[in-house]
């Protein structure tokens, strides 16, 4: 019996020995392995170097508030400073960065400029850039230069709908090799339409926000002597993002929107309350009511120097007038907008991991082997 025993255990560890043979990676496709790892950790060295560059990007505005801080300066000095930055990135990308050429990227199909410049949707660009221009034509002008009801303002935004549902008839039903907006994508609801939806508001409250936040922050959440300060509040929103095809238009497109939106809210619905509120605030203060228009410059600049210049100022007045100054219009709006791309990303679907691979999109025109590849490094 104990005969036995060793038998099988002798030839279950024969068979698991041969198993564990059979499941290992040939040499050959450990170093193909391992050249995809390279690959893939050195495609990842442009964003690494890209996220460092925040670093700078993050610190720019302190030291522009800097420079208007200090007097013997003056504010040029902040437009210096971005000169010169621009200036070297334009060198460093002259000399270093070497993209694919015309020849590279046209290798496996042969097409000349002209045929490609043949092939381009001009109908679909004409169509869609009409009907984002006019659309944000119309809400700017829309409660600003003039009154809503104004044909000034409904003409625009009605051609512009109506161009918007043109480019829909003529990238849906023309015979377009390289339409615009492929209907083939819009067809794909989760996959695509709703990704769409969520860059589109993520956009209308990320683009409006890098706008409208750095006004707003120094005005409600920061004293007037201290620019400084300024600079660090309206430093929160203003992170680099990149952007790419159709994703990158419509967050845009939204952005542009949502600024429109929300500009229109604090210049038209803003104003309309702000007097009242301000004036409910210092009722109890004793001020003087001849001062009230200038006490709302003021409060709107939030500088100590137009607050100089308002008769009968005191603390006390300042601080009733900047707490009535404070209101949440362009926030409830943009919740709003929130909501809908919060909805949007629960019918999202994730990507196929069968189509995630190490291949690179683009190879550069002085990498080795670059003669011997296409732009996107298929062997020619």
């Amino acid at each position: 019996m104990a005969m036995e025993k060793d038998v099988e255990k002798s030839t279950d560890s024969s068979m698991h020995h041969e198993e564990t043979i059979s499941y290992q990676v040939p040499p050959a496709e450990q170093e193909e392995s391992a050249r995809l790892n390279l690959q893939t950790i050195l495609a990842f060295v442009p964003e690494g170097i890209f996220d460092c560059s925040l670093i700078i990007a993050n610190f720019s505005p302190l030291i522009s508030y800097a420079f208007i801080a200090n007097v013997s300066i003056t504010w040029r000095g902040a437009y210096w400073y971005m000169f010169s930055l621009h200036s070297c990135f334009f060198i460093l990308l002259f000399f270093c960065y070497n993209p694919p050429d015309f020849s590279m990227k046209h290798r496996h199909d042969g097409k000349t400029k002209l045929e490609l410049l043949g092939e381009l949707d001009y109908v679909g660009v004409f169509l869609f850039t009409a009907a984002a221009t006019l659309l944000l034509v119309g809400i700017n002008f829309g409660g600003r230069q003039y009154e809503w009801k104004s044909p000034a303002v409904i003409a625009p935004i009605v051609v512009g709908f109506a161009c918007a549902v043109a480019l829909g008839f003529w990238e849906t039903k023309m015979d377009l090799k390289y339409p615009l907006l492929p209907p083939k994508l819009f067809k794909k609801v989760r996959g695509f339409v709703m990704v769409i939806v969520v860059c589109f508001v993520g956009g209308m409250l990320y683009y409006s926000m890098t706008v409208l936040w750095p006004r707003q922050s120094a005005t409600l959440f920061v004293p007037a002597d201290k620019p400084i300060m300024r600079g660090i509040y309206a430093n929160i929103f203003p992170l680099g993002t990149l952007t790419v095809g159709l994703a990158g238009t419509f967050r845009l497109l939204g952005g542009a929107i949502a600024t429109a939106i929300y500009s229109a809210i604090l210049t038209q619905t803003f104003n309309d309350s702000i007097v009242g509120k301000v004036r409910n605030a210092i009722s109890q203060t004793g001020f003087p009511q001849s001062s009230e228009a200038a006490l709302l410059a003021a409060t709107r600049l939030n500088t100590p120097a137009f607050y100089a210049t308002v008769p009968g100022m005191n603390a006390a007045v300042r601080a009733a007038a900047e707490l009535a100054y404070k209101l949440a219009l362009v926030f409830l709006v943009a919740i709003a907008f929130g909501v809908a791309a919060t909805v949007a990303a629960f019918f999202t679907v994730s990507t196929d991991v069968r189509t995630k691979t190490n291949k690179r999109a683009v190879v550069l025109r002085n990498e080795v082997n670059a003669k011997e590849v296409d732009a996107e490094g298929n062997q020619v």
